[in-house]
């Protein structure tokens, strides 16, 4: 691999950020892109199955409703939408 250093002196087979750690360092196995994904898929069903405390729009603490609805006083926003 041919090595050029840029004007501003940064090497260009480099990452931004890249401390220069050699190509073995930044592989990854299939082993570990299936165990983020199946962490990112636990997240989603933690988040989608707890109720929210504040309006996604403008973080207003969400109020219980007569009907039972969590709403934003200010938007009108409800966890029904």
């Amino acid at each position: 691999m041919e090595v050029r250093v840029s004007d501003h002196g940064a090497r260009r087979d480099q990452l931004p950020g890249d401390i220069g750690l050699g190509e073995s360092e930044w592989e990854m196995s299939w082993e570990q892109l299936l165990g983020i994904l199946q962490e990112s898929r636990d997240i989603q069903a933690k988040e989608q199955s707890t109720p929210p405390v504040a309006c996604p729009n403008d973080g207003t603490p969400l109020e219980q409703g007569r009907d039972g609805e969590l709403r934003c006083r200010f938007d009108g926003w409800s966890n029904r939408d």
